[in-house]
């Protein structure tokens, strides 16, 4: 179109009436010729939508495209039924309704699909009969919304077994800077924890969740239920993200990670079975929770450790682990969590309070454990294909002057410290003859 360009007003004007031109064109030609152009055009709901604004559109026709096979047929004819319910209402759905067209299951499915998601239509379902009523909750869009719909749609979303379509709303509710009360968001991650239903849109439904759990960590961060909220959806969420609320807890009161533990490892002597789906679920985000902890209990906003709650933290964790029978497993996931401490003071790893914990308790396997969680902590790690261990020969020598600087008043954790840099050592040989293996064939 000549000194038109898309997005303009008048462009989108000037493709409206070619299009109705066309259109009438093809209604002149009958209902075979209608039915031609919707199979083969792109976009069939554009078809739906220009024959819903006309007064000649061929009704009973259109109504059968409902129980056709043929894609394009549906969903022409679902936007076409939605557009003339939306104009004659409730009335106008009962009147499609009494067509003959509309004789069998799959054409009534769609029609009630087709049906606006809106108060007008939710009280007056039910008086169409149960299968019909059915039929709308299973199948109706819930997009888009009026704003004063959502909360009620989101109940009666979730009542009708819709739990993730509800999340949505509530996601969206909150985009437009609506804000939900948090009853009803509970209510609607109760449900989503309780079903089966799985998302139909992973990657969105990821979306939505994080953006619900940051809503709540704003509102309520120590609400115990958060924390819930926030162990079921981890693995489900992007990075793990948001999960403050569910380490916070970890930090405050280890019982909860006494529980993963428990469920991760069977105890001493326990004999061996097969666990049952949700205790292998529970298990498994227990073990990705555990792994991503990377905050020390006791660890105050500033920076600095309450040494005392730290103490008691692992003396309770112990004592918890010891009853169940996991006392040699549980200190060494103790000393993966201790691994997690910042620098000292002194400028020297681990902070003064879990040296004191090190030497204290005088556990080979809590010092195992340390070893292995501050080893894990580096990640991969890139490198020229000739650079050898270097990266490594630096690391060695770190923690083995920091193991220096405390070996007199904290010979345990020095020890620990050296076992480390020894790791380091055995690595970057490895690394060197890769680079040197690599030189010779290249």
């Amino acid at each position: 179109m000549p000194n038109l360009e898309m997005g303009d007003e008048r462009y989108d004007i000037e493709v409206k009436r070619l299009r109705n031109e066309a259109l009438d064109q093809v209604v002149q030609l009958g209902v075979d010729a209608l039915r031609a152009l919707v199979v083969e055009v792109k976009t069939p709901h554009e078809v739906g939508r220009l024959l819903g604004e006309r007064t000649d559109a061929p009704t009973s026709e259109i109504h059968a495209w409902l129980s056709s096979p043929q894609p394009n047929l549906n969903q022409a004819a679902q936007v076409y039924v939605n557009s003339v319910i939306r104009e004659g209402g409730v009335q106008r759905l009962r009147e499609i309704l009494e067509d003959a067209a509309l004789w069998n299951v799959d054409a009534r499915n769609r029609l009630m699909a087709a049906v606006p998601f809106s108060r007008e239509y939710w009280t007056e379902i039910p008086s169409l009969g149960v299968d019909l009523e059915e039929s709308y909750w299973k199948h109706v869009q819930p997009f888009p919304v009026n704003d004063a719909d959502r909360v009620d749609g989101s109940r009666l979303l979730v009542q009708h077994g819709r739990a993730w379509d509800a999340m949505t709303l509530i996601s969206m509710m909150l985009h437009e800077q609506q804000t939900p009360e948090v009853s009803l968001i509970k209510e609607v991650l109760e449900a989503i924890r309780a079903g089966s239903e799985p998302p139909k849109d992973g990657t969105m439904g990821s979306y939505h969740i994080g953006q619900i759990l940051k809503h709540l960590e704003r509102e309520i961060p120590d609400d115990v239920d958060l924390a819930i909220y926030e162990f079921t959806f981890f693995d489900f969420l992007h990075d793990h993200e948001p999960s403050g609320a569910l380490y916070r807890t970890l930090s405050k009161d280890p019982a909860n990670f006494v529980a993963m533990i428990n469920a991760m490892f069977r105890a001493e002597g326990e004999p061996r079975r097969t666990p049952t789906a949700q205790e292998s679920a529970f298990a498994s985000r227990s073990f990705s929770v555990l792994y991503h902890w990377n905050t020390l209990p006791g660890v105050q906003e500033d920076g600095t450790i309450d040494a005392e709650h730290l103490t008691e933290w692992v003396r309770s964790a112990r004592l918890a682990l010891a009853d169940s029978g996991r006392a040699s497993i549980g200190d060494e996931q103790i000393g993966q969590v201790l691994a997690s401490s910042p620098v000292g003071s002194d400028g020297v790893w681990p902070a003064e309070a879990v040296r004191e914990i090190i030497e204290n308790v005088g556990n080979s396997r809590i010092d195992t454990g340390v070893h292995i969680g501050k080893t894990n902590q580096r990640g991969v790690t890139t490198r020229g294909v000739y650079d050898g261990g270097d990266q490594e020969r630096a690391l060695e020598q770190h923690y083995r002057e920091m193991a220096a600087k405390v070996a007199t008043r904290w010979p345990r954790t020095a020890r620990i410290l050296r076992g480390i840099a020894d790791g380091y050592q055995h690595e970057a040989r490895r690394n060197d003859a890769e680079a040197e293996r690599m030189g010779d064939e290249g």
